[in-house]
């Protein structure tokens, strides 16, 4: 295996070929298997065969009450799958996915492609190529660092920050100065 990662009761695993395994619990689909509720789990890593003509570069499970997952092809494009709690999936609305589905930000601004994810049980986060920041999600208490509390549906750039939701964000932007931590989670760039 050349990555593994875990969520709330499942597991994701990515083989050297680039193809993509999932096991454990599906209630909202996080397995991206096609199907989703009580006696969909799976016991033994099942190929994610949504993504057998397209080979996937890493992955990410939310070890959180949500169900979320992610994953990004070797072609930096996202696709979610799970529980879309506060439109965490970034695809415009807030219904699940039981099948991974490629994030375009049609109506968002994301631009260029994903190059890493971090994401919480309600929002997510995005490093472009450009080293652009993109969030979206629930937003009750500014965490997606847009300057307001207002909920997005799709992926929306982050005006001169660059925020993260936990500590591995902060690496995939090393090249970038900070000045300090806020409480929102949120990295003042140096000048």
């Amino acid at each position: 295996m050349a990555k593994v990662d875990a969520g709330a009761a499942f597991s994701l695993f990515l083989d050297t070929n680039g193809d993509a395994y999932s096991c454990g619990l599906n209630m909202f689909g996080a397995l991206g298997l096609g199907d989703n509720g009580a006696g969909t789990e799976r016991l033994e890593p099942t190929l994610i065969t949504a993504f057998v003509n397209t080979a996937i570069r890493n992955l990410t499970g939310i070890a959180e009450q949500a169900q979320p997952s992610m994953f990004l092809d070797a072609n930096n494009n996202l696709y979610p799958s799970g529980e879309n709690q506060g439109c965490s999936l970034g695809l415009g609305d807030p219904n699940d996915r039981n099948i991974p589905e490629l994030v375009n930000g049609n109506g968002g601004t994301l631009e260029g492609k994903v190059i890493e994810v971090a994401s919480l049980a309600t929002a997510s986060l995005l490093l472009n190529t450009n080293g652009d920041c993109y969030s979206f999600g629930q937003n009750s208490y500014g965490q997606l660092g847009l300057g307001d509390t207002i909920n997005r549906e799709w992926p929306t750039y982050v005006s001169g920050r660059t925020v993260i939701g936990d500590s591995e964000f902060a690496r995939f932007n090393s090249s970038r100065a900070y000045d300090e931590w806020t409480a929102t989670g949120v990295y003042q760039e140096k000048d």
